[in-house]
């Protein structure tokens, strides 16, 4: 039974297994074709892993994000929402610092949505990176004393498929308080 096993494994092409990330509160289901994560934890309590599936023939990729900030670690508190969820401020923070990275930037849609069962909000823009059309969808959802963002972009030449397999993903997150 092993070494059926084994061979089922060699006969399938990597880019039809998906992966499991789990750090934490976090378990995301990466779909097929992304690879990574990239780890990156510039500062105590922050964490980005991120995940990429190439466009065909280019030198760019669709791409999958998880921001993990430990508010205990990071010696950071929650902003001030005002009348809104803290996750819709957290949400137009990231929002605002996009926009400072992209041309014509613009926000298409916000709204509530529950990811895991959690409060989170979610939006869509799309701009100009790098001289080429871009869009996204960024979510954020607070965990227990984590804020978890969770971020899917794309270029307007990468397949629709890729950007939809990520929100997908991410719309199935499951998050632990």
């Amino acid at each position: 039974m092993r070494n059926l096993i084994v061979c089922l494994l060699l006969v399938m092409r990597p880019a039809t297994l998906s992966a499991q990330y789990e750090d934490g509160p976090i378990r995301l289901a990466v779909p097929a074709g992304f690879q990574g994560p990239q780890v990156q934890s510039n500062a105590p309590g922050w964490k980005i892993a991120g995940f990429v599936r190439d466009i065909p023939g280019t030198q760019r990729g669709t791409v999958l994000q998880v921001t993990t900030i430990d508010l205990d670690v990071a010696g950071e508190s929650l902003p001030e929402p005002g009348d809104a969820h803290p996750t819709e401020s957290l949400v137009a923070e990231f929002l605002t610092s996009m926009e400072g990275r992209r041309d014509n930037f613009q926000v298409v849609s916000r709204g509530r949505i529950e990811l895991s069962g959690l409060p989170a909000a979610r939006a869509e823009w799309r701009g100009i990176g790098g001289g080429r059309g871009m869009r996204g969808v960024i979510y954020g959802v607070i965990a227990g004393s984590r804020v978890v963002m969770l971020h899917a972009q794309s270029f307007s030449d990468a397949p629709e498929e890729d950007l939809a397999a990520a929100v997908r993903a991410i719309e199935s997150v499951v998050l632990q308080p």
